[in-house]
């Protein structure tokens, strides 16, 4: 499922179809000098940061976006992912996104979808998305979409791509590389048989790839800055392999994208197009494949309950109301219990009112603990490493059971360690240190919750601004979408330190006020 973010690039001056024509005629050859940016941009992407800190990784973000930024210079022809929409719009009296819709509508009737009840509509703050035209219950049916509308990695392997999907061992072992090619072959086919579905894709994002260096930053200080730069690192990386693979493989001279100018553009656009849309539904009983839903993942976000189901009987997605929705309002659905960041990243959309947000904070015993032998041990007991990501929620405690075990194990004693250790309760013992209110001793409780009070202050710090500065910033409604989202971001993730921080607090003064009685 998917936010539709609005915008979209311009347009060339010069005919698709011409162009086309033009390249076929000419017998397309990539620039040496493209290829030279890309094998150092693959050399590059292939390496890590020999510290590895924040700033050598920064630094390596930066040099990589550097990079690409010469590719896309040097690919000033206009991205062949839109050679046959502008061929197919060249007798078309209007060209936006929306004038498309109903040809879209049209084209899920024609193939045994029911849209009667619905309808596509841009709606305030999210875009485009799903519209109830009569009332819809809660539970009830409101779209079926047949298998053979979806774009899946099953036609993928039967389109023009199947030979180099079969000879590649990247496009074997990662089949969302192998869906956005596959999106990018269809979109160069004027007549593609998802047309229709191709047409009302947004023609830009709002994920990390397409934010500049300087909207990269607002994201300093949050987890998800890493994340968000290591998703640009990959997806150059794959560019740049792709580009060769398409200039030397043999089993890739019978794709267009040989014949064609394969570029960064083209690629960042169908990699975002499956990123925010690709979903799983389940194959040969025990496998699953991955999908392009049409006129499904129109749906945006809402908590609420998972509401679709694939029949594998009858090959198509059925959808369910999660909830009552009125004529003319928003239909949506819930995307699954997932963090704003995975939201901002993967989807490139921020939403505030998520119940499920969560804040990734890395923990670890150190190995010059003297007791390092016995807390490793005791965590083993409890299928738990010495040292791993855990996550603090927005919810009304902030910590997981394993987090929980994790940091009283942490703050142990020796005597504390052997009693869980060869103790004659130990068993019992160790289970218990995931219960919240199982305490090991008010002192052991004292240094969990000092601990995760330092260490939230600390990681605030590293934020540039603070909760009412991002709020005061957002307000002048200045920001570009994507500086809007980053900003939003950090501020939930503040909001979560906070949260954590007020919360141990709490608890260190219940258990100073329990002392004194």
């Amino acid at each position: 499922a998917f936010f539709a973010c609005g915008g979209s690039l311009g347009m060339g001056k010069k005919s698709r179809r011409t162009r086309q024509k033009h390249l076929q005629a000419e017998s397309y050859r990539p620039d040496p000098d493209v290829l030279r940016l890309a094998d150092e941009l693959f050399k590059r992407t292939s390496s890590h940061p020999s510290s590895g800190s924040a700033k050598d990784e920064w630094d390596e973000f930066v040099a990589i976006r550097k990079l690409v930024d010469q590719i896309v210079e040097k690919q000033n022809l206009r991205p062949a992912a839109f050679q046959a929409e502008e061929a197919a719009s060249e007798s078309s009296s209007s060209s936006s996104r929306a004038s498309r819709f109903p040809a879209f509508r049209e084209w899920l009737s024609a193939n045994g979808v029911d849209v009667e009840r619905i309808d596509f509509a841009e709606f305030p703050d999210v875009g485009y998305g799903v519209k109830a035209v009569s009332d819809i219950q809660q539970h009830e049916i409101f779209l079926v979409i047949p298998e053979k509308l979806m774009i899946t990695t099953l036609t993928a392997n039967e389109s023009e791509l199947g030979p180099l999907i079969k000879s590649d061992r990247l496009l074997q072992g990662m089949p969302n590389i192998a869906l956005a090619l596959h999106l990018l072959c269809e979109q160069c086919n004027p007549d593609s048989f998802w047309r229709p579905y191709i047409d009302v894709l947004p023609k830009t994002y709002a994920t990390p790839l397409y934010y500049t260096i300087d909207e990269m930053k607002l994201l300093e200080g949050s987890p998800s800055l890493n994340e968000a730069m290591n998703q640009s690192k990959s997806v150059a990386r794959q560019y740049s392999y792709l580009l060769q693979l398409f200039h030397n493989h043999p089993d890739a001279k019978g794709c267009c994208l040989s014949q064609l100018p394969f570029t960064y553009e083209d690629y960042r656009w169908a990699a975002s197009s499956v990123m925010t849309r690709q979903n799983k539904f389940p194959f040969n009983d025990d496998d699953f494949i991955l999908a392009l839903i049409p006129g499904w993942d129109m749906c945006n976000h809402c908590d609420g309950k998972i509401s679709t189901d694939f029949s594998p009987t009858e090959h198509c997605c059925k959808c369910y109301a999660m909830k009552d929705f009125p004529a003319g309002s928003q239909v949506v659905m819930f995307y699954g219990p997932r963090a704003t960041s995975e939201f901002l990243v993967h989807c490139g959309f921020v939403y505030e009112e998520n119940s499920y947000n969560r804040l990734k904070m890395k923990l670890g015993v150190s190995k010059s603990d003297h007791l390092f032998a016995m807390k490793a041990e005791l965590l083993a007991r409890l299928t738990l490493p010495e040292s791993a990501v855990f996550y603090i929620s927005c919810g009304s405690n902030p910590f997981a059971p394993e987090m929980f075990a994790f940091l009283r194990i942490f703050c142990m004693t020796q005597d504390e360690l052997l009693e869980r250790l060869q103790g004659e309760r130990a068993r019992d013992l160790v289970e218990s240190l995931r219960n919240p209110e199982n305490i090991v001793s008010d002192e052991n409780e004292r240094k969990f919750y000092s601990f995760m009070q330092t260490r939230c202050s600390l990681l605030l710090r590293q934020y540039k601004s603070t909760i009412e500065e991002d709020t005061e910033l957002l307000s002048r409604g200045e920001l570009s979408v994507c500086a809007t989202l980053a900003v939003r971001l950090r501020r939930q993730d503040k909001q979560i330190l906070i949260k954590t921080i007020e919360f141990a607090s709490s608890r260190l003064e219940s258990l100073k006020q329990q002392s004194c009685v």
